[in-house]
């Protein structure tokens, strides 16, 4: 298509065989020496999981924010940020002007986990830009979250390309399943 093609790392991307097969994945699940063994395949084949560009007047930021509950369920896992990451974000933005809009794209909605490691403080620094806003998916259904914890941002949910579990042609709300 001749364009470019940015992602963010989802809950399916990752390496899952650390426990399935009694891995060498030691200690707590969400530490980042972990996090970053369970994404190396996914950073090998599409690059960085956090990394950020500028488009204009738009400082555009893509972030891992899956993680996972515990060591004994893999498959479990919610939106938040390591704080590893809420300082590699910050570091990001020390460089931005105030003036500038911030994107931030992520793979679980925001709006469903405030309450998750590092959120709230990630939300805090994206509402000091002029209409920032988030992309985000994992949905199978679009939809649009305003206000977000109270912070003033609207988040774009975006829904999974694969409709409702590749069963029809439509997402969950009716609408023809795609990228977007």
């Amino acid at each position: 298509i001749n364009m470019p093609v940015f992602q963010t790392m989802g809950n399916h991307d990752y390496d899952y065989s650390f426990f399935k097969s009694g891995g060498t994945v030691s200690g707590d699940i969400l530490s980042n020496a972990n996090q970053i063994k369970m994404q190396q395949k996914f950073e090998d084949a599409f690059g960085p999981i956090n990394f950020s560009f500028n488009r204009g007047e738009v400082h555009i930021v893509c972030m891992r924010n899956v993680l996972f509950e515990s060591r004994s369920n893999a498959g479990s896992s919610h939106g938040g940020f390591t704080d590893e990451q809420f300082e590699w974000f910050k570091a990001d933005l020390a460089n931005v002007p105030k003036s500038k809009k911030i994107i931030l794209c992520v793979h679980v909605p925001m709006c469903d986990s405030t309450t998750k490691e590092n959120v709230s403080s990630v939300l805090n620094l994206i509402k000091q830009y002029s209409n920032s806003e988030i992309f985000s998916g994992h949905t199978h259904y679009k939809r649009g979250c305003a206000n977000v914890n109270n912070s003033g941002i609207y988040e774009h949910v975006h829904s999974a390309v694969c409709g409702t579990f590749w069963s029809s042609n439509l997402e969950c709300d009716g609408v023809p399943h795609g990228y977007t």
